[in-house]
C-alpha cells in the first residue's frame, strides 16, 4: 500500500513536545496566587482542550473572579517564563516517528490548541521548523477540541482526504476529535493520563518509538 496523498497529523503538547509538566506548573502557580488548588484531576481535564475553554474549566473549578481571557493572558506570561527556564524537550520516538513518516510518504502537519507562536518557537528550538507541511492552532477554530474543525482544517490545508488522515494525539479530547472528523487515530497517553479509556482510538501505545509500517498498514486496512 503506498501512503503518497496520505496525512500524519501531529498535537504538538505531549506529543512533540514535553511541555504538559510545564502548564501544570503554569497553573498551580496561578491556583496557588489566588489561595487555590489546582489539582492532576483538574489538569487532567482541561488537557486537550483549546486554551479559552481550559481557562473557563479553571474557572469554574477553581471559583476564580477573572474571566477566561484574562486568565490565558496570565498562563500565556507564565508559561513562557517557565518554558525559558526549564527549555523545550522533544517526546521519546518523536524524530523516529517523523523519518518513519517520511519514509512512507505521508504528508505531515500539526493541529495543536497550542498559540502558534509556541509551537513555532519549539519547532524550531529542535530543528524540526521544516519538517511540517501544514499547523494549525487554537487560535484559528471557532471550536476547541474535542470538536472535529481543527483536524478537519488540517487536513483541508494539507489537500487530503480526512479518510486518508492518520492522528497522533496524548489526550481523549484530541482521540474524540480525530474520530469525530473521521480520521484514523494513534493514543499515546501522558504521563497524566494513562488510565483513562483510550478505546476510541485505533490503536493505543505508550511511546511514538512503538509505531511501525506494519501498524499503519494495518490502521488503514
Amino acid at each position: 500500500m503506498n501512503f503518497l496523498g496520505f496525512g500524519a497529523i501531529f498535537d504538538y503538547d505531549g506529543v512533540i513536545v514535553d511541555t504538559e509538566p510545564i502548564y501544570l506548573l503554569a497553573m498551580q502557580e496561578m491556583a496557588k496566587k489566588r489561595g487555590k488548588d489546582f489539582t492532576l484531576e483538574t489538569k487532567r481535564e482541561v488537557m486537550g482542550t483549546g486554551g479559552l475553554l481550559s481557562m473557563k474549566i479553571m474557572k469554574e473549578r477553581l471559583s476564580l473572579k477573572e474571566n477566561p481571557e484574562e486568565l490565558l493572558k496570565e498562563r500565556s506570561e507564565i508559561y513562557g517564563r517557565l518554558l525559558s527556564r526549564f527549555g523545550i524537550a522533544p517526546r521519546p520516538g518523536l524524530f523516529f516517528a517523523l523519518t518513519l513518516f517520511k519514509k512512507m510518504g505521508f504528508e505531515k502537519a500539526i493541529a495543536s490548541s497550542s498559540q502558534r507562536k509556541w509551537i513555532e518557537m519549539g519547532l524550531k528550538s529542535l530543528g524540526i521548523e521544516n519538517e511540517f507541511k501544514v499547523i494549525v492552532s487554537g487560535e484559528e477554530v471557532k471550536e476547541a477540541k474535542p470538536a472535529p474543525e481543527i483536524f478537519l482544517l488540517a487536513s483541508s490545508r494539507l489537500g487530503i482526504d480526512k479518510e486518508k488522515c492518520l492522528v497522533l494525539e496524548d489526550t481523549l479530547p484530541g482521540v474524540k476529535a480525530a474520530k469525530g472528523a473521521r480520521m484514523r487515530c494513534i493514543a499515546i497517553p501522558n504521563q497524566y493520563n494513562q488510565d483513562e479509556d483510550f478505546s476510541l482510538a485505533d490503536r493505543k501505545i505508550s511511546s511514538l518509538l512503538e509505531i511501525t509500517e506494519e501498524m499503519i498498514r494495518e490502521i488503514f486496512l
